[in-house]
């Protein structure tokens, strides 16, 4: 959707996009990518996960920011939960929790932020 989003409004953006299936392999994305000097620039992901959740990885990564182990990265929620009671749930590096599925508005949100 995003790259669609980016094609739509006729804009180029050296945009690499990592996909992982877990804040697992999130967590191991970052540490490949800060092990390799490869800047990430955001992060998108959603809440329910099998392993660790949207939320867990965020209070992962916004501590390994706060010790200087990572740069700082952008990380936006997207879910399906209809409990919108985010006080606490989310670190300080979340920008903003979204509703799925994203749509176009969202999308444009986000990439106005990266």
């Amino acid at each position: 959707m995003i790259t669609a989003e980016l094609k739509s409004m006729n804009k180029y953006v050296d945009l690499k996009i990592i996909e992982a299936n877990d804040g697992l392999e999130c967590l191991l994305a970052l540490y490949l990518a800060n092990k390799m000097n490869i800047q990430i620039n955001a992060i998108i992901s959603d809440e329910t996960m099998p392993f660790i959740s949207g939320s867990q990885s965020s209070h992962i990564i916004y501590d390994l920011f706060s010790r200087g182990v990572i740069s700082k990265v952008n990380m936006f929620i997207s879910t399906a939960l209809h409990d919108c009671n985010t006080n606490g749930k989310y670190s300080q590096i979340v920008k903003k929790v979204y509703s799925k599925p994203l749509n176009k508005q969202s999308v444009n949100e986000i990439l106005k932020q990266i």
